[in-house]
């Protein structure tokens, strides 16, 4: 809302970024973001 944006124009962008990490859900996001980040031990 603040942005203006539609939440189906959020939901396309999230799903390219989800596309881009490999992954499928937004938890999934966040563990792939903080490997690449060198944040997360495994």
């Amino acid at each position: 809302m603040i942005l203006g944006i539609s939440p189906r124009t959020v939901q396309y962008h999230l799903e390219q970024i989800y596309r881009k990490l490999g992954v499928q859900t937004r938890t999934a996001a966040v563990r792939r973001a903080l490997e690449i980040l060198g944040l997360l031990r495994q």
